[in-house]
């Protein structure tokens, strides 16, 4: 069977519950957890309903290619926090880089040594399962090089299935060198510690100004006790996560999973403004976390359904489909739609599977090779 590749979905809101009753959600929540944090907070003493990413700090890249593993992602610490992650149903990425490392970044990517670097790169991701890679350049830069790492990742990324992350941290003071990367990366978060929320519109205008599009900026938020950072309590940090929602920007990044007991209010403030995790459930005929964020249910404004749907195009050429509803223990519950779809936009609702009580349920796609699965929401 030839893998299939005429799937797109249309992205909507996932819970059946009136939209007015609804917060708002940002398109991501990413936080950072520092390495040499573990040893006093455990990835179970993570709040991980606060977010939807996190980025594992960090490695730091040797002038051979080689990685740098000296702040805390040990071998121990990298399996324990991956674990954790996906036991929660949380992508979790590694961050390469840092304050002080781009005299290392700059040999690192020399052209004879970038190959190895990516390779050493990509290799630690699949070995602990990591969902992506964090690139964190931060100064003294070369452009060239910077475009050359990030192209010969985001290349080497799209070739693994299920397409790894590529993520990135930047910041105003250096939009020129970081912005020239942004078609390579799948989330660009800026490190706006310093920075309160009525100061965000110069800040983000650094990047969008060239070229950098809103869905794709997270807008950063700081809670540390040094570096300036001004989020230090949940009305600021809250202040912040209203400004990428209402000015249509793609995420927020928070700095970092762990605080003060200050901190915790700032946690749960983000818990009511991380999206709803989409649940895949299956790898094959494994049952697996995914998360695949192509998979989404939409709700119809005007008939009040919840429907799955998939938009065709002539070019395409899709091969016959099976579109199933499973509880989460995996029990199927109904099919709703099994054939070959005809061309444009054609939509399944939950709904011809019956009356279904209240509860979760998953969808799952089968076509050819591909299977994707996603979390479905019945409200009472």
């Amino acid at each position: 069977m030839k893998k299939s590749h005429f799937l797109s979905m249309a992205l909507a809101a996932a819970l059946s519950v009136p939209a007015a009753a609804q917060v708002q959600k940002v398109g991501w929540s990413l936080g950072y957890y520092c390495g040499w944090d573990q040893a006093g907070f455990p990835p179970d003493q993570v709040d991980w309903k606060a977010f939807t990413h996190v980025s594992h700090f960090t490695v730091f890249p040797a002038d051979d290619g080689s990685l740098d593993l000296h702040l805390g992602l040990t071998d121990a610490n990298c399996k324990a926090a991956v674990a954790e992650a996906h036991k929660n149903g949380v992508k979790i990425v590694f961050s390469i880089g840092g304050a002080g490392v781009a005299g290392h970044f700059k040999n690192a990517t020399a052209p004879d040594i970038l190959p190895k670097f990516v390779k050493n790169l990509l290799d630690f991701m699949r070995n602990y399962g990591y969902d992506g890679i964090d690139t964190d350049w931060e100064e003294d830069f070369d452009d060239a090089k910077m475009v050359a790492f990030h192209k010969m990742l985001r290349d080497s990324l799209n070739k693994i299935t299920p397409r790894p992350l590529l993520t990135l941290a930047g910041a105003g003071y250096f939009a020129a060198n970081c912005a020239i990367v942004h078609s390579y990366v799948d989330q660009f978060n800026l490190m706006s510690y310093g920075t309160s929320a009525s100061g965000m519109p110069n800040q983000m205008n650094q990047l969008t100004s060239k070229g950098v599009p809103k869905t794709k900026l997270g807008v950063g938020i700081g809670i540390g006790t040094s570096g300036g950072m001004v989020d230090a309590d949940s009305n600021l940090a809250k202040a912040k996560v209203q400004f990428a929602i209402t000015n249509g920007y793609g995420g927020i990044m928070q700095w970092a999973v762990r605080g003060t007991a200050r901190h915790v209010e700032v946690f749960k403030m983000l818990e009511q403004y991380r999206p709803a995790i989409t649940t895949a459930i299956w790898n094959g005929n494994a049952r697996h976390i995914i998360n695949d964020p192509e998979l989404l249910i939409a709700r119809n404004t005007i008939t009040g359904r919840n429907e799955v749907r998939l938009s065709l195009s002539s070019a395409m050429q899709p091969e016959a489909v099976d579109l199933s509803l499973f509880a989460v223990d995996g029990r199927l519950v109904s099919h709703l739609y099994r054939g070959k779809p005809e061309v444009g936009l054609r939509a399944f609702p939950l709904e011809s599977a019956g009356a279904l009580p209240a509860g979760t349920y998953v969808v799952r796609l089968e076509a050819g090779t591909t299977v994707k699965s996603a979390r479905a929401v019945i409200a009472p």
